[in-house]
């Protein structure tokens, strides 16, 4: 569950983690088929995750700090936030674009099990790859949506849209600044009940983290994810949240495609991927 006012995407529980374990065994399948499509050639591969595999949080700190005081102010942070050793996690921690409104820098930590990542590479390993990356899914959308051209004079938001969850993802210069998780109590939700939730979290969103007044505040709101992303657009065209634009990751792209795909958001992480790796895809 995310927290609005804590910056806690996802906290870790033991149950999770065995769920993942039956869950990453189920991929060697996937990519096995995947591996063949690509004609065998194919050597290196990266892997993105969904954000509820990591702890992600945005930490202020006092202006001023060495590197050294960073680092330990991060890791004191850190294990904090964890249920079990602190050895057992991957730590990366990286400053953000903005400030807070004292004037101090501010930094994002993600928190991931090392055997989540032990796992991932012997995935890929038993089929001959090398996994040379991992990235998280909403790091991947930032990057298509800086790809596209986003404005880097406010903040935009992308919205990624499941049967089961909305998550809120805001970019403040292009990059990355917070993401919030919203879970549907019932379960699965249909396009009007995903609407109306929308409209109201992100009004609290915006007041939560003081980025304005008015939903107005953001220069553009992109939708992404499941197939509900289009209908949903189509609902909010007849709101008070007009102009709406579904993220196309395969603009901007020096790509030939071989056909066009009907839902081309679904293929968004995947795509921030491959930005990620390959400088010359961009345009």
């Amino acid at each position: 569950m995310a927290c609005a006012s804590r910056e806690l995407v996802q906290p870790f529980t033991l149950e999770s983690f065995r769920e993942l374990q039956l869950s990453l065994n189920s991929y060697t399948d996937v990519v096995a088929d995947l591996l063949t499509k690509a004609g065998g050639q194919v050597k290196l591969a990266g892997a993105v995750l969904e954000s509820d595999l990591a702890l992600i949080k945005r930490i202020p700190l006092s202006l001023g700090l060495s590197d050294e005081s960073v680092t330990e102010q991060i890791e004191w942070e850190a294990r904090q936030q964890l249920i079990s050793d602190r050895d057992d996690y991957v730590l990366d921690f990286q400053r953000l674009p903005r400030n807070t409104k004292e004037g101090n820098p501010q930094y994002l930590m993600v928190l991931i099990r090392k055997m989540v990542v032990r796992q991932l590479k012997k995935i890929f390993a038993d089929l001959g790859l090398r996994l040379v990356d991992i990235d998280l899914d909403i790091f991947s959308l930032v990057r298509v949506l800086a790809n596209n051209g986003v404005p880097s004079d406010g903040p935009t938001c992308l919205i990624d849209i499941q049967y089961d969850s909305l998550t809120f993802i805001i970019v403040q210069d292009r990059e990355f600044y917070l993401a919030q998780r919203v879970r549907f109590k019932g379960g699965r939700e249909e396009v009007d009940g995903i609407c109306d939730r929308l409209l109201k979290e992100l009004k609290r969103l915006v007041f939560g983290h003081n980025l304005g007044t008015e939903v107005s505040v953001f220069k553009n709101i992109y939708l992404t994810g499941s197939d509900l992303a289009a209908g949903v657009k189509e609902k909010l065209d007849m709101s008070e949240l007009s102009g709406t634009s579904l993220l196309r990751p395969f603009e901007h792209l020096s790509l030939r495609l071989d056909g066009e795909s009907c839902s081309p958001e679904l293929f968004s992480a995947a795509v921030g991927m491959a930005l990620k790796q390959n400088s010359l895809l961009h345009s």
